[in-house]
């Protein structure tokens, strides 16, 4: 069994109640009811999870069933943003959701996936049905398996990127020295291997957005969920990051769903959402993400 020295465990215990005071500061219904993290990340062994070849992962569809949510109490109602909506999506699918600022879309990823319980209505990936799983239940699920990315990416400002990649394998009860080295191989990936020892403000907009890409993946999760990731950057790097999440989506058959105003997404997304009066509507993408869907489905 590996065994921490007391250094590297005190250095595990620091980066997990970062990782976990930032993930409460930004998302409280995440982590409502969980322990101090102190008591609730013990220290594991390393496993064999990550290493070698990237992982091709299937997947599970997303299925939601009558989906509503409101904000506050309204007697007219006027603070639903969701009104039953009826959505499903395929394991490996690039889905973008385009809609007005206030429509819901965030809202939709949050609920997607399991950090906002919705008002009414059902979440399932694969047999779960999210929203009755307990809080033990959901949350290494949630780690594991869905990974995050925000337009204002929430990167720790004082932690190096390799230690905001981390954090997510930290929270996942792995070791120091074995987040560290998933998170130097997701930032190579995504081509930041030279800034692993850079804080926040020592970057750019765009290579923030590449850490928090890398720190989304470090678990190798089977479904990416990205909020706006192109809002803050300007037109040419909102271009790569686009570019690099379908990339991912091609090679890794990743699930991606993407809120987002960015229409160049067409090019990777392989079908467009529009979020309209509380409800989606589906239209077909012709870009190149749904022309590699098409070619994957005859190969198969």
């Amino acid at each position: 069994m590996h065994r921490l020295t007391a250094k590297s465990r005190a250095q595990a215990d620091s980066l997990r109640h970062i990782a976990f005071t930032e993930q409460t500061s930004a998302f409280p219904s995440a982590v409502d009811n969980q322990k101090s993290p102190a008591n609730s990340f013990p220290v594991c062994v390393e496993s064999d999870f990550g290493r070698g070849e990237p992982r091709v992962l299937t997947g599970e569809s997303i299925r939601l069933v009558g989906i509503h949510h409101a904000y506050g109490c309204s007697a007219a109602g006027d603070g639903a943003v969701l009104r039953g909506v009826d959505l499903e999506v395929a394991a490996g699918e690039f889905v973008a959701i385009h809609g007005r600022s206030g429509t819901g879309k965030s809202t939709l990823l949050h609920i997607v996936g399991g950090i906002l319980p919705p008002t009414r209505g059902e979440v399932w990936v694969g047999s779960r049905d999210l929203f009755r799983l307990s809080d033990s239940e959901l949350s290494p699920f949630r780690n594991r398996m869905i990974g995050f990315i925000f337009q204002n990416y929430y990167l720790a400002p004082v932690l190096t990127a390799v230690e905001n990649v981390m954090t997510p394998a930290l929270l996942g009860d792995r070791s120091v020295g074995f987040a560290r080295r998933l998170a130097l191989e997701k930032l190579d990936e995504v081509g930041l291997a030279h800034k692993a020892r850079s804080r926040p403000a020592e970057m750019s907009g765009g290579q923030m957005q590449r850490v928090a890409i890398a720190r989304a993946l470090v678990n190798d999760p089977a479904i990416l969920l990205a909020d706006e990731p192109t809002g803050n950057l300007d037109e040419q790097t909102g271009a790569e990051i686009l570019a690099l999440l379908g990339r991912y989506h091609r090679e890794r058959r990743l699930t991606v769903i993407m809120a987002t105003h960015d229409t160049a997404v067409e090019t990777h997304a392989t079908r467009q959402l529009y979020l309209v009066g509380g409800q989606v509507e589906s239209r077909a993408s012709a870009g190149v993400g749904a022309v590699g869907a098409a070619r994957r489905e005859g190969d198969s």
